[in-house]
């Protein structure tokens, strides 16, 4: 299977499309498109631009996009969670937390009060034993 970057350039040869026409009608500077041709995603300006880039790329070559990307979708950069996504994923790992605080917590008064009813019981034995 080819590479995206080996796809797209593919694409743009066949039609006979130069870089510099790319670049023109893409908006996207002639080193990035290399750097998509030779998949050398880590070093655009910011691995989230990949996407975008590449849906410019392939519409502007008449190749859909997102069945692109979704063909090559292991080889593109990971992409961070969106910040609503992060506060999700933020509080539901204090939650856990707090849930495993709240287990060890009612773990320990149950130990506390078997201990307590076990010495009171303890207690009452010795007494009915000692009257």
């Amino acid at each position: 299977m080819k590479y995206i970057g080996e796809t797209l350039r593919n694409k743009r040869e066949q039609l006979g499309m130069t870089l510099v026409e790319l670049e023109e009608k893409t908006k996207i500077q002639r080193p990035f498109l290399v750097m998509i041709e030779k998949n050398d995603f880590e070093n655009l300006p910011n691995p989230d631009y990949t996407r975008g880039f590449i849906t410019k790329y392939a519409s502007a070559i008449n190749v859909s996009p997102a069945e692109l990307i979704d063909k090559h979708q292991s080889e593109l950069p990971k992409t961070p969670p969106s910040a609503k996504e992060a506060f999700r994923l933020l509080t539901q790992e204090k939650r856990s937390q707090t849930e495993i605080s709240e287990n060890k917590m009612v773990a320990k008064l149950i130990t506390q009060m078997v201990t307590f009813f076990g010495l009171c019981l303890i207690g009452w034995i010795l007494l009915i034993i000692i009257i």
